[in-house]
C-alpha cells in the first residue's frame, strides 16, 4: 500500500484479560480513483510507483489482470515464480526476521545482515548476466541467508527443536524467546487458508460493495444464518502456505497456531526461496512491453503470491482505458476487524503492566506482517 495507511490496534483489558479488541485501518484513496481513465498499458508501471514496498508483485498482478481482461501479453516467467516477485519475497522475510524481530526482542541485529543485503542487491544486478553469473549471485545470497538463520535445512520437528534449543543465531534466539516467554494461548487463532479460487470470487464481488468490514464474510452472516462470526474469513501468508509442513507439526502441537508457528513458517520459506529464485532466473525470458492495447473492453483478475500472502488485482476496461480498478492486499485478510489477529488476542491473558501487553501484541502483529504502519494502544 502507499503511504498514509495505518493500522491501529486497541486492546481493552478487564480483570487480567483482554476482553475487547478493536482494529481500525486508515487506507489511502482507492487505486481505482487514481487509475480511472488511464490507458491500460500504463498500469503496471504506475503500480511500481504507487507501491514502493512490493512494486514488482503489484506490477505482475496488474499484468495478469490486464491479460484476464483481454490484453494480450506473452512470455516471461510464471506469475508466482517471477524473479522480481521472489526477490521482494526474500527481502521482506529478511527484513522481518533479520532486522525487526531481533531488534524488537534482543535489541540487536544479526552480524550477517549487511552481507545479505549486499548479496540481494547483487542478484538484482545479475539479472542481465548469463546463467552462470545469475547462479553465482544466488549462491552468495543463499549462503548469507543460511548464515543469518543458522542452518541450511529444517526438514522436520526434530530439526526445529534442535535449532531452537542449540543454535546461537539471532533469528533462533528471537524465536526461542517467543517460545519461552509468550504466554500460552496468546495470539493463537485458526482460520482456513485463503485459496486462489476464493480470491477470484472476491474479485467478482468488487463490482459491488467496497466495505472491507463486510466483503470477506458469507452474506448469510449478516442475517445470523451461517452460525459463525468468521464465515468467509481466511488467513494468507507463510503460515497458511506452510501449515502442513512436517517441520511445523511439533511446534503446532505444543503451542497451537500462534506467534511462534507463524514466525517459524517464514523461516522455513526463507531457507527454500533461493532455490526457487535460482530456477526462476534460469527460466527467465524477455517479456514484450507495449503501451498500445487497442480498444479492449472486459474484466480480469490477477493473483500473485507474495511474502505476506495472496494479492489480488481486479480491473474493468472500456475501450482500452481503466473504467475501474481494485487491489485486495494480504493485509486486508489477516488484519480484518474479525480476522485472525483479532481472534488471537480477544480473551487472552492481559494482566500486568500495559507495556508488557503492548509488546506481546506488537509481536503478534509482526508475526502477520502488515504492509502498512501499525500502532498498538492498551487501555
Amino acid at each position: 500500500m502507499s503511504s498514509g495507511a495505518e493500522l491501529v490496534l486497541q486492546l481493552h483489558r478487564r480483570r487480567g484479560r483482554i476482553n475487547e479488541v478493536v482494529l481500525q485501518g486508515r487506507r489511502p484513496p482507492w487505486v481505482g480513483d487514481l487509475l480511472r481513465g488511464s490507458a491500460a498499458g500504463y498500469v503496471p508501471g504506475r503500480m511500481r510507483l504507487l507501491f514502493g514496498v512490493c512494486g514488482e508483485a503489484q506490477a505482475t498482478a496488474a499484468r495478469a489482470a490486464l491479460a484476464g481482461a483481454g490484453v494480450q501479453r506473452g512470455g516471461g516467467a510464471g506469475v508466482q515464480e517471477h524473479p522480481g516477485v521472489l526477490l521482494e519475497w526474500i527481502r521482506e522475510h529478511l527484513w522481518r526476521l533479520g532486522l525487526c524481530l531481533p531488534r524488537q526482542l534482543l535489541k540487536g541485529t544479526p552480524a550477517g545482515l549487511s552481507e545479505a543485503n549486499r548479496a540481494l542487491r547483487g542478484v538484482m544486478c545479475a539479472v542481465g548476466d548469463d546463467i552462470r553469473g545469475r547462479d553465482a549471485a544466488v549462491n552468495r545470497l543463499e549462503s548469507a541467508l543460511f548464515e543469518i538463520v543458522g542452518t541450511s535445512v529444517l526438514a522436520d520437528s526434530a530439526d526445529v527443536d534442535s535449532w531452537l534449543d542449540c543454535c546461537d543465531s539471532e533469528v533462533a534466539a528471537a524465536l526461542r524467546w517467543v517460545r519461552d516467554e509468550v504466554p500460552q494461548g496468546f495470539g493463537v487463532a485458526s482460520l482456513p487458508s485463503l485459496e486462489p479460487a476464493g480470491l477470484r470470487a472476491v474479485g467478482d464481488c468488487l463490482q459491488g460493495s467496497r466495505d472491507l468490514a463486510v466483503w470477506p464474510l458469507d452474506p448469510r452472516d449478516e442475517a445470523g444464518e451461517s452460525g459463525t462470526a468468521q464465515a468467509g474469513l481466511r488467513e494468507t501468508g507463510p503460515f497458511a502456505r506452510q501449515r502442513a509442513n512436517p517441520a511445523l507439526q511439533g511446534v503446532l502441537a505444543r503451542h497451537g497456531p500462534g506467534i511462534l508457528p507463524r514466525l517459524l513458517a517464514a523461516v522455513l520459506e526463507l531457507l527454500v526461496l533461493p532455490g526457487r529464485l535460482r530456477n526462476a532466473l534460469r527460466a527467465i525470458g524477455v517479456e514484450p512491453v507495449s503501451e498500445e492495447v487497442g480498444q479492449v473492453t472486459g474484466t480480469g483478475c490477477g493473483i500473485v503470491d507474495t511474502a505476506r500472502g495472496l494479492l489480488l488485482h481486479w480491473v474493468r476496461l472500456h475501450r482500452g482505458q481503466v473504467a475501474d480498478y481494485a487491489v485486495v492486499a494480504p493485509t486486508e485478510w489477516n488484519f480484518h476487524p474479525r480476522g485472525v489477529l483479532v481472534s488471537g488476542l480477544r480473551e487472552r491473558p492481559g494482566g500486568g503492566p500495559a507495556e508488557g501487553v503492548r509488546r506481546l501484541a506488537e509481536l503478534a502483529v509482526l508475526a502477520l506482517n502488515p504492509c502498512v504502519g501499525s500502532r498498538v494502544e492498551v487501555h
